[in-house]
């Protein structure tokens, strides 16, 4: 893994040591057999400014099952600007919590993260991290915002062992979060 990528993770993991958490409302999250994943966490810091600008959470403890989850955070982020973010994917149904996002970056040549923003001007994604054929993953992107609205935005980890091609199709769905998100 490059030495930007580690950087990365280092500061979204000590981003998320610092910052507090708002719940919002649920949507579902699909989880395969490939990865258990209950926690996504976004992690944004201003590009311009090197500050955090905020951690939103989604964390299902069960997953598909009945219990909704217990934090479902709005992205909230500027208009007109640019954020460094980073993914934090966890499995909080072990002790000690699983850090699978390591998992995801020592196998990414199997991973690759979507993003979808709906209206698309809400915030345009580029994927930042490359894996050993210089096909993105999507652990580290480039946000940036338009201007003031309201809308959604879509995450979707895709596990593509063998097939990987820097598109959708092949594979299965590891986790898929679609965020309330505001840019206000």
């Amino acid at each position: 893994m490059k030495r930007s990528n580690k950087l990365g993770i280092a500061i979204a993991l000590l981003a998320i040591a610092t910052l507090s958490i708002q719940s919002c409302k649920k949507e579902p999250v699909a989880n395969s057999e490939n990865e258990v994943i209950t926690t996504l966490q976004v992690v944004a810091t201003d590009s311009a400014s090197g500050l955090p600008a905020g951690v939103f959470t989604f964390k299902d403890l069960d997953g598909d099952k009945p219990t909704p989850p217990s934090v479902f955070d709005t992205i909230k982020l500027s208009p007109n600007k640019t954020y460094t973010v980073s993914l934090i994917v966890l499995d909080e149904s072990k002790n000690p919590i699983d850090s699978t996002s390591v998992q995801i970056a020592e196998e990414a040549d199997d991973h690759l993260f979507f993003f979808e923003s709906t209206p698309a001007s809400l915030v345009n994604v580029s994927i930042q991290d490359k894996d050993s054929k210089n096909l993105p993953v999507g652990l580290l992107s480039k946000w940036t915002t338009g201007p003031a609205g309201s809308g959604t935005t879509k995450i979707t980890l895709r596990h593509q062992p063998g097939v990987k091609n820097g598109t959708y199709n092949p594979g299965d769905t590891d986790v898929e979060v679609t965020f309330n998100t505001r840019i206000q």
